[in-house]
């Protein structure tokens, strides 16, 4: 009777652990599938919300893809998905669609290789399990963790990379912004100026309009709203001096 018992409970323990492979297998496969389609369509998106709404699916499951794959140590797809989870995380950050859709295109080989890695990992530990390996299996394993730990250093070194980049881009933009807003301000004062001058001209006035602007340099470093402000204020003196030379004229 207990030999019946535990052919039983041998043949629920077999089956049990089969089955919860199985399930493993079908939800990393299914969640890298979600990743892949929503990369496409996060790609393919007209505007930055639209990108960004796909992104997050892709991240939340590339999340569960690498808590998977760690579980069954598969670490090269764990490595592979680490990348894609970086790069997603690097496109919900950006704040152009150009920049967002640039970071979901380096996932597309990545994601491609995922599935590869996995299905070799998992005929790996098939035959791993088949073949009962002992003490070599065990120091390769250990050597695989340490290359893991290794690769996911560098990993983290790159995402910081990555931050630094967004951060200098980003400082280059804003530098742009500003240097687009002076040169338009600038000329604007100068055509005033010289219609300032003609007009004065017209009406016989001994006067005439000068204007000499900042150095670019020395404004740019201001911020945006200060730089706003100095134009403000400059054309608002300027054509307060200007009626002035009008109404001295007319006198």
């Amino acid at each position: 009777m207990k030999q019946a018992y535990l052919i039983i409970f041998l043949f629920t323990f077999i089956f049990t652990t089969a089955h919860s492979q199985q399930s493993n297998t079908k939800n990393v496969r299914y969640n890298l599938g979600e990743v892949s389609k929503n990369v496409t369509s996060g790609i393919e998106s007209y505007n930055l919300e639209d990108l960004k709404y796909h992104a997050r699916i892709c991240k939340e499951a590339i999340e569960v893809v690498e808590k998977l794959v760690e579980a069954e140590q598969c670490y090269n797809t764990l490595d592979l998905s680490n990348s894609i989870a970086i790069y997603l995380e690097t496109a919900l950050l950006a704040e152009e669609l150009v920049t967002a859709r640039t970071y979901l295109n380096k996932t597309e080989e990545l994601i491609l290789k995922a599935f590869y890695e996995y299905d070799i990992c998992k005929s790996e530990l098939s035959n791993a399990k088949s073949s009962k390996y002992g003490e070599n299996a065990l120091n390769t394993l250990q050597q695989k963790q340490a290359d893991l730990k290794a690769r996911q250093a560098g990993l983290e070194q790159q995402a910081k990379d990555i931050e630094l980049q967004l951060a200098e881009q980003e400082k280059r933009e804003s530098l742009l912004k500003k240097q687009q807003f002076i040169a338009s301000n600038e000329r604007a004062i100068t055509r005033n100026i010289n219609t300032y001058n003609d007009v004065l001209k017209s009406c016989d006035c001994q006067d005439t309009m000068s204007y000499a602007s900042e150095s670019v340099s020395v404004i740019s470093a201001k911020n945006f709203q200060d730089i706003r402000m100095h134009y403000l204020d400059t054309i608002i003196g300027i054509s307060e001096n200007y009626t002035s030379k009008l109404k001295a004229c007319k006198n």
